[in-house]
């Protein structure tokens, strides 16, 4: 029952990071990595389905995404600090009205935050679509020296056939999922306007591994 009740609260939360997404681009992105979702940016066309998140899959660190706003040196419980007793509340002036200042949610980051992602080339050695699903593909790629198993929804839009041998750029440093049961480390990237997807390639021959800067 805690199972049941804990995935549908996660469920809940993938649908509200899409709905939200348009407005809370950032905000949602990092409520989409918690929840360990291969997009960061939703499929509007599949937001409705119900069961999207498989279970059993690895939760990422949870951090409050709207911190609570706590005034500086003020007691939690209200206790005098000096003699134990309860603080007498402080009779609070009548602040000035100041007019409402719109979010300050915009999705941007800063470099720290972009230096913090690594992006690098990969060649796709295997490619095979995942049984069951319509639009997850299992690769290996090479990563310069190393092998890795991703999983991408690219399948209704490149045969396996394809993609073997293509050199793409994938995120390197992507904490580890489970995917439909399968172990998929990165993240390749893919540009598409809801009908037609392309994956992001170098432009002209770069070995596997080499660092996008």
């Amino acid at each position: 029952r805690l199972g049941a009740v804990l995935y549908c609260a996660a469920e809940t939360l993938r649908i509200v990071s899409g709905m939200l997404y348009p407005v809370m681009p950032g905000k949602m992105a990092e409520l989409r990595t918690i929840l360990s979702l291969q997009e960061q940016e939703p499929d509007f066309t599949t937001l409705h389905d119900w069961g999207r998140l498989t279970p059993g899959s690895a939760i990422g660190a949870v951090q409050g995404l709207f911190p609570r706003i706590v005034e500086k040196g003020a007691e939690s419980d209200g206790t005098d600090a000096k003699n134990g007793a309860k603080a007498k509340p402080k009779k609070q002036e009548r602040k000035k009205e100041t007019p409402m200042s719109e979010p300050t949610d915009d999705g941007l980051i800063g470099i720290d935050d972009f230096r913090k992602t690594v992006l690098k080339t990969a060649r796709i050695l295997e490619a095979e679509r995942v049984e069951g699903t319509d639009k997850l593909m299992r690769l290996t790629i090479d990563l310069g020296g190393e092998q890795r198993p991703l999983v991408a929804g690219i399948a209704q839009h490149y045969t396996a056939e394809s993609l073997i041998g293509k050199t793409i750029i994938v995120v390197a440093n992507l904490k580890p999922a489970k995917i439909r049961g399968l172990e998929s480390r990165g993240m390749l990237l893919a540009a598409g306007d809801g009908t037609a997807l392309r994956l992001l390639t170098p432009d002209g021959d770069l070995p596997p591994g080499s660092r996008i800067s």
